[in-house]
């Protein structure tokens, strides 16, 4: 298991797409001493970052 930051410096994105993309997905993740950890296997086969932002019309 790892927190969002280390989660997040694997997948060299920001923090706050981990956070997005552990709300939009089903993955195992435990609450423990008021931070997120996430399970490594879970992370594997899902984790698909995507650009958030506005329109770039």
């Amino acid at each position: 298991m790892v927190t969002v930051q280390e989660l997040a410096e694997m997948q060299q994105v920001t923090k706050r797409t981990c956070y997005y993309w552990i709300a939009k997905n089903k993955v195992t993740a435990y609450t423990i001493g008021g931070r997120i950890y996430v399970d490594l296997d879970s992370v594997d086969e899902f984790f698909e970052p995507k650009l958030i932002g506005g329109n770039r019309d």
